[in-house]
């Protein structure tokens, strides 16, 4: 049985992309994928801290930090020859985790969304097929594109989506 589901079409380029990019940085050998996944998850806590009391910009610039960290649990684990079916399983509970913890600050909306990638990801674990709706990035590109608009039909758009609905 394969260590993770087959990736589809642009995300396992990406994939393949971040694997060469950073998988023969010499400090990978000293970082721990598990602590990088951990401290992730404890910045998408301080995502939803800076989104409960409306600070974009700091949002932004966490939810980032989050997203690499994440990327760079995968790349280190393969590196170190450490990927694992259950490294695995254990990577996309946390993505989750930190998709829900999010999205308690935000609207009902984005909630339900990450209620459907839950049902997602237990088909993308039953079937072997990585099938997932990349929330955090979309939440990163919305966020910003919303923060950097400021006023307009756009903005107010994204203010419904992210905040009102």
């Amino acid at each position: 049985m394969a260590l993770e589901p087959e990736r589809l079409g642009p995300a396992a380029a990406v994939k393949r992309w971040f694997d060469r990019l950073l998988g023969r940085l010499p400090f990978l050998a000293e970082l721990n994928p598990d602590q990088l996944s951990g401290l992730g998850l404890l910045l998408s806590l301080a995502v939803y801290y800076f989104l409960s009391r409306e600070m974009i910009g700091a949002s932004i610039l966490v939810l980032f930090a989050a997203l690499f960290l994440d990327v760079l649990d995968g790349v280190v684990a393969r590196a170190q020859g450490k990927a694992s079916e259950e490294g695995w399983v254990v990577d996309i509970a946390v993505d989750r985790v930190s998709e829900a913890l999010i999205s308690l600050a935000l609207s009902r909306l984005v909630v339900l969304a990450v209620v459907f990638n839950v049902a997602l990801s237990l088909y993308s674990y039953m079937s072997r097929r990585h099938l997932i709706i990349p929330i955090r990035q979309v939440l990163l590109l919305a966020l910003a594109v919303y923060y950097f608009v400021g006023v307009g039909g756009l903005h107010l758009f994204l203010d419904g989506i992210l905040f009102r609905i």
